[in-house]
C-alpha cells in the first residue's frame, strides 16, 4: 500500500494510490484537501504507483504491473485530459530495470534504465501518452541500475537525476539536456565532495532546479540556471546533529518555497515523517516539522510516501501500521499551511483590576497579524456590555497593527466575556479575545454603600499545588445568602461554598464540585453577597 500525490494551480489534489488488492485507485479534491470526491478504481491489476504528473489540463498516472506472479509486467500509463473527470484507456509499454517519467502540458517523456552494463533510453509522446516515438539513447553505458531515477523538465531543460554514472555507483549525477531530450551531456557529479550518496530527488517549479539527495543524511542545491550549474550544499539532517535519513527522499517547490521531506528512524522502533522548508529558494530553512501523526500506540512508516505543495499548504500521504505492525496498514492523508494570516492580541488578555471602576468605561487594546499574507477581518462579535468604538472590518498586512477601542458596561456584575474575531486563517478562522473583570462594580458616589469590611484576601500561597486558603470578610450579619465559587478561565463554575460566618477562610484542594482533580491554570475566585461581588485570580501549578 502506498499512494502519490501533486496538487495544481486551481485547488485541485489527485492522489494516486495502490492498495493490498493490487487496484489502483485515484482521489480528487476540489477545495485544497478539505474533501475528496468519491475514488475511482481502475480495474488493471498494479503493483505500484511510481509517479503521479499533473500539468495545465493533464494528469498523468504512472503505474507497473506487480513483477512478481503477474505475466508480463508492464508500464500502465493512465491519462486524464480534464483534471481527473475522465480517464482514458492507459497506454502499455514494456519497462527495464528502473523507469522514470515526465511530462508538460501534452508532451509525455519516458525513460527507462535497461540494468548493469546496459543504457538510458528516452520515449517521447506528443499526443497526451496516446501513442509515443521509437526510444532513442540518453546514455550508452551505466555500472548499474539499482535505484529509481527522478526526472524534472523546466524551460528547454530536462534533468535526469540517479544514483552512479558509467563508471561507479558512489555519487548522484544530473544527466541533462537543454534542447527538451534532442540532445544529451555527460553526466554532472552533484554530489558534495567526500561523501557517498544515494536517493537523489529533483523539483523544478519558478525558474529553478531544486536537488536533495542523502541516506543517512540530506543535504540540499539548487540549480538557479536551467541545469547549467549548481550552488553549494545545505546541509540539512546529519547523525551528528541527531537527526537520521531513512532510504528515501521527497522534494517539492511552489516559486520560492521549497520542502524536503524524509524519514527520521533515529527513534526506534518509532519512525517519524519530518519535513524541513525554505521561503526564499533555500537560502535559509526551518527548524524540523513533524509531518506525520504521531500517538502513543504509532510505531512506524512505510518508506514509500510523497508530497506536494501550492501557494499556501503543504500535502502529504504516507502509509503507517496503525499501531499494530504488519497487520493494518493505513493511507494518510494530511496537509499544512506554511503561507498564512494570523491574529494576535496585545496584551492576550485585557483585564480590569481596579478595585472601584465607574459604570462606563473606554480602554483599547492592540491587535497584530504576524502571519505572512493580508489579515482579513470580517466581523467582531461582542457581548451585549461592549460596544466597540472601532471598525468592525479591516484588513492588516504583515506584521502590521491596530488599536481597537471598545466601551464597557459595568453597571452589572461580570466575571469574563469573549470576543470573537471572524478572520480568513484557515485554521482557527474565529479567534477569541477575552475581556476579565477583577473588580467590585460600583459608581463613585455609590462607594459609601458598601459594607464596612466587605473584603476578599489573595490567596495563599499562590501558585499553589495542590491546596491554597482564601480568606474573607463580608462586614455584615446577614450571611446565609453570601457564597464563595470557583471559575476555569472559560468562566464555568468548578467549585463553590455557602459561607456559615460573616469572616473567615476557606481552604480549597484543587478539586470541583463532585472531588474530581482539576487541571493546572488560571482559576478565579469570588466573593458575592447581594449585590456586592469581588473577584481575584490564582494559579493551580502542579
Amino acid at each position: 500500500m502506498h499512494g502519490r500525490i501533486e496538487v495544481d494551480d486551481s485547488g485541485f489534489v489527485h492522489i494516486a494510490a495502490v492498495q493490498e488488492d493490487r487496484l489502483l485507485r485515484y482521489f480528487r479534491s476540489t477545495d485544497y484537501g478539505v474533501s475528496f470526491e468519491p475514488e475511482v478504481v481502475f480495474p488493471d491489476t498494479i503493483g505500484g504507483s511510481r509517479e503521479i504528473v499533473v500539468t495545465e489540463n493533464n494528469v498523468y498516472l504512472y503505474t507497473i504491473n506487480p513483477t512478481i506472479g503477474y505475466p508480463n509486467p508492464q508500464v500502465n500509463l493512465f491519462v486524464s485530459q480534464d483534471k481527473g473527470t475522465t480517464w482514458n484507456l492507459p497506454t502499455k509499454f514494456p519497462f527495464g530495470a528502473h523507469p522514470g517519467v515526465t511530462a508538460r502540458g501534452d508532451t509525455v517523456y519516458d525513460y527507462q534504465e535497461s540494468g548493469a552494463g546496459g543504457s538510458i533510453y528516452q520515449a517521447r509522446s506528443y499526443d497526451s501518452g496516446a501513442t509515443f516515438q521509437p526510444y532513442e539513447t540518453v546514455a550508452d553505458t551505466i555500472y548499474a541500475s539499482i535505484q529509481t531515477p527522478k526526472i524534472a523538465i523546466g524551460g528547454n531543460s530536462i534533468l535526469l537525476c540517479r544514483v552512479g554514472d558509467d563508471v561507479s555507483l558512489s555519487d548522484n549525477f544530473a544527466y541533462r539536456s537543454f534542447d527538451l531530450g534532442n540532445t544529451w551531456l555527460p553526466p554532472f557529479n552533484i554530489t558534495p565532495p567526500n561523501i557517498d550518496s544515494q536517493f537523489p530527488d529533483v523539483y523544478f517549479h519558478s525558474g529553478k532546479f531544486h536537488f536533495s539527495e542523502g541516506y543517512g543524511f540530506a543535504v540540499y542545491n539548487r540549480s538557479d540556471d536551467y541545469g547549467n550549474s549548481f550552488t553549494p550544499h545545505w546541509l540539512l539532517c546529519l547523525p551528528t546533529d541527531n537527526c537520521a535519513v531513512d532510504e528515501q527522499q521527497q522534494l517539492t517547490a511552489h516559486e520560492s518555497n521549497v520542502f524536503t521531506t524524509f524519514l527520521d528512524p533515529g527513534d526506534a522502533p518509532k519512525d517519524y515523517l519530518i519535513t524541513r522548508f525554505s521561503r526564499d529558494n533555500g537560502d535559509n530553512w526551518s527548524q524540523v516539522q513533524l509531518a506525520s501523526q504521531q500517538a502513543p500506540s504509532y510505531l512506524g512508516i512505510a518508506p514509500w510516501y510523497s508530497t506536494a505543495v501550492d501557494d499556501s499548504i503543504f500535502y502529504v500521504v504516507y502509509v503507517d501500521d496503525n499501531g499494530t505492525p504488519f497487520e493494518s496498514l493505513k493511507l494518510r492523508f494530511r496537509r499544512g499551511f506554511y503561507k498564512f494570516p494570523f491574529l494576535s492580541f496585545e496584551p492576550d488578555t485585557l483585564k480590569i483590576n481596579s478595585q472601584f471602576l465607574p459604570s462606563q468605561l473606554s480602554t483599547n487594546f492592540t491587535v497584530r497579524n504576524k502571519g505572512v499574507i493580508d489579515l482579513e477581518i470580517s466581523q467582531i462579535e461582542l457581548p451585549s456590555w461592549i460596544t466597540l468604538l472601532s471598525d468592525s472590518s479591516f484588513t492588516l498586512q504583515p506584521d502590521s497593527t491596530k488599536q481597537i477601542e471598545i466601551q464597557l458596561d459595568l453597571t452589572q456584575p461580570l466575571l469574563e466575556a469573549e470576543l470573537l474575531f471572524h478572520t480568513n486563517q484557515q485554521i482557527d478562522s474565529i479567534r477569541s479575545f477575552v475581556v476579565l473583570v477583577d473588580t467590585v462594580i460600583t459608581d463613585l458616589g455609590e462607594k459609601e454603600n458598601l459594607p464596612n469590611k466587605f473584603s476578599l484576601s489573595q490567596n495563599y500561597p499562590n501558585p499553589f499545588n495542590p491546596t491554597t486558603t482564601i480568606n474573607y470578610e463580608l462586614g455584615i450579619t446577614n450571611y446565609e445568602k453570601s457564597e464563595l465559587i470557583i471559575y476555569n478561565i472559560l468562566g464555568e463554575e468548578v467549585k463553590s461554598w455557602k459561607l456559615s460566618s460573616s469572616s473567615g477562610e476557606v481552604v480549597w484542594n484543587g478539586t470541583d464540585n463532585f472531588g474530581n482533580p482539576v487541571s493546572s491554570g488560571v482559576y478565579l475566585y469570588r466573593l458575592t453577597n447581594g449585590s456586592f461581588n469581588k473577584t481575584k485570580k490564582m494559579v493551580l501549578l502542579k
